[in-house]
């Protein structure tokens, strides 16, 4: 079922905030051939996150931004890997946003009162496998001076997006992190800069601007 955009959604995660070398991004990193030229890199994100709500009901998420592309004279992020575990955000996420979404299923277990050990199976096997301990001083979260845009690529169409959030976060601290690079980008810890908790949050993804034909 297509549920069509704006979308809100409410629930809790972990974001991380990544440099990744551009060796790295051209082995790596998928983008479509119209926004691999128009790379320009910075800090990119890794996010994990189990919407309790969302336009779609529950579903938890897995995405790698693994940069900024730009077009004209403006700068957007675009989504390069993405998994849900649910169908009509697969379905809906492709048809609205232009966002190359895929099945899978997910598990955030807790460890004990601080840490949580997060799971991605894919075809059977698990495909990324992340720890993380999550901190106590809580400290407001906002998009706003990210300015979050996204520009996707997504059938023959150009997506544009504005995506705003806000919640309260706690600092965090990566133990581990192992991906399967046939699935997803191989992230080591060392291109991992800063990461933050994130519970409660709210999401909202307005309706895009779509164009068949756009021109430098």
């Amino acid at each position: 079922m297509i549920s069509p955009a704006p979308w809100r959604l409410t629930g809790q995660g972990y974001i991380f905030l990544c440099r990744f070398p551009q060796s790295f991004v051209s082995r790596h990193v998928h983008l479509p051939h119209v926004l691999s030229d128009k790379f320009i890199g910075g800090y990119g994100f890794i996010m994990f996150a189990d919407y309790e709500s969302s336009n779609v009901g529950r579903y938890q998420e897995l995405l790698c931004i693994p940069g900024k592309v730009t077009y004209g004279n403006k700068r957007y992020y675009t989504i390069s890997s993405i998994y849900v575990s649910t169908w009509d955000s697969v379905e809906s996420g492709r048809v609205n946003w232009g966002i190359p979404k895929e099945p899978a299923e997910f598990e955030f277990a807790p460890l004990d009162d601080a840490r949580e050990q997060l799971n991605v199976w894919k075809d059977g096997r698990i495909i990324v496998s992340c720890v993380v301990k999550r901190g106590k001083v809580p400290f407001p979260l906002s998009t706003r001076m990210l300015k979050l845009r996204l520009l996707q690529y997504y059938q023959d169409r150009y997506c544009f997006t504005k995506v705003g959030g806000f919640g309260w976060g706690r600092r965090a601290y990566v133990e581990s992190f192992n991906a399967d690079g046939r699935y997803f980008p191989p992230v080591e810890k060392e291109h991992i800069a800063a990461a933050a908790a994130a519970s409660p949050f709210s999401m909202i993804f307005h309706e895009p601007y779509v164009t068949y034909d756009m021109k430098d």
